[in-house]
């Protein structure tokens, strides 16, 4: 009798170990979409080796070059400054469109200011919930004014990742809500909340109305 509770308490310790393995494993693993954007690279605001206020423009070309495929070939025109990449994600296939700086008119030895990283259909979008899971708990919102395209600023990062949805109804933002676009910013812009109004984030489905 002795030997059978042995037996069954090494079978439960097992189990325990096995379930526990698996149940880890669960929820260490990335979606695709979210892989595809190599956020785990380096720490954000850094974005695959890229620091938003440190790297040149030209240094950013190298690593986006070094760490996707081009789906077109990678261009950037010195002459007019517009620096626009079109890739896929090396081991998911997953294409994105990436800017740098949104101001154009810059040389390649210019400095990243602000990164946009669109996810291309077709193709898996990160949702929100899957960027919380990764960033921690958005910090703000700001919902468009009623003239304004139809969307969301949920902003991450102490202002510097701002992530936008199709919807401008605080209400109806949910946590599998689709990211349209992700800006990444060396810091909070100056005239952001002057012009914008964020407003501190209560979680899903509680937020304010836009107030001009």
């Amino acid at each position: 009798m002795q030997f059978v509770k042995y037996v069954v308490g090494i079978w439960l310790f097992t189990a325990s170990i096995i379930a526990a393995i698996v149940v880890v494993s669960r929820t260490q693993a990335i979606p695709p979409a979210l892989q595809a954007l190599h956020f785990k690279d380096c720490e954000l605001p850094c974005w695959i080796g890229i620091i938003p206020g440190k790297t040149t423009i030209g240094e950013a070309e190298r690593n986006i070059a070094n760490t996707y495929n081009a789906i077109y070939p990678l261009f950037g025109d010195s002459v007019v400054g517009y620096w626009e990449f079109v890739v896929a994600d090396k081991e998911t296939g997953i294409q994105i469109r990436v800017k740098l700086n949104s101001i154009t008119g810059q040389p390649s030895s210019a400095i990243v200011n602000d990164i946009t990283i669109i996810q291309d259909e077709p193709g898996p979008t990160v949702s929100l919930g899957e960027l919380e899971s990764l960033l921690g708990s958005p910090e703000n919102i700001l919902e468009s004014p009623p003239d304004d395209i139809p969307r969301s600023d949920i902003i991450f990062n102490n202002g510097r990742i701002h992530s936008f949805t199709t919807k401008n109804e605080c209400n109806r933002v949910t946590d599998d809500e689709p990211i349209m676009f992700l800006v990444i910013y060396a810091q909070f812009p100056a005239d952001y909340a002057l012009v914008s109004h964020p407003l501190t984030w209560a979680g899903y489905n509680k937020c304010n109305r836009f107030v001009p």
